[in-house]
């Protein structure tokens, strides 16, 4: 199926990112995702989507209960569902979006001989349905756009995935994002909150 499925409770995770849409469906409990350097409580019932590319952590404050589905590009754009235009909004509150999420749940959870097909249908549904009614066109920017500022962090991150058995300085760390040391201490804390 194209999608990864995580039923995941009280897990908080680290800066990240991918090159995959992500989108959770808040179960029950706390939390705070943070997603370009905002930070937004997690409220349940809610939709979360995560654009690829973003740079994203999640934070649980209690027990904290969400499905998450990081769907796989490949087949968005094999179903024309890739607009570089348009970003998904963060937060989105929608029954008809909750319910689709729950009904792929569902067939994941039981499989059957007609799952996959109801997946990759619902799927596609959920997906048009997002883009259709939430999201918003990308914004160019004459300063630095949030993908440079993501671009630098994530060069940072690598840098210190490869070379983290080294004593790392700001400096090295800095240099390797391509920004000064200053700069990137605040482009960084603002990404990874």
């Amino acid at each position: 199926i194209p999608v990864v499925f995580w039923d995941d409770f009280n897990l908080s995770n680290p800066p990240n990112w991918h090159k995959n849409v992500e989108i959770l469906y808040c179960i029950s409990g706390k939390g705070v995702l943070s997603c370009n350097g905002m930070e937004r409580d997690m409220i349940p019932g809610h939709i979360y989507c995560i654009n690829n590319g973003e740079v994203h952590s999640m934070v649980n404050r209690a027990v904290l209960h969400y499905y998450c589905f990081i769907v796989d590009c490949n087949f968005l754009a094999q179903n024309k569902l890739v607009f570089e235009d348009l970003r998904l909004e963060t937060e989105v509150y929608s029954e008809t979006v909750s319910e689709l999420f729950k009904e792929i749940v569902k067939d994941i959870r039981q499989p059957s001989r007609f799952g996959p097909a109801r997946i990759r249908g619902n799927l596609i549904s959920l997906m048009a349905l997002l883009y259709q009614n939430h999201s918003i066109p990308c914004v160019k920017q004459n300063a630095l756009s949030i993908q440079d500022i993501n671009s630098a962090v994530k060069a940072a991150v690598k840098y210190i995935d490869s070379n983290f058995h080294q004593k790392l300085t700001l400096e090295d760390i800095a240099r390797s994002s391509g920004f000064s040391k200053f700069h990137f201490a605040r482009q960084f804390k603002q990404v990874t909150g």
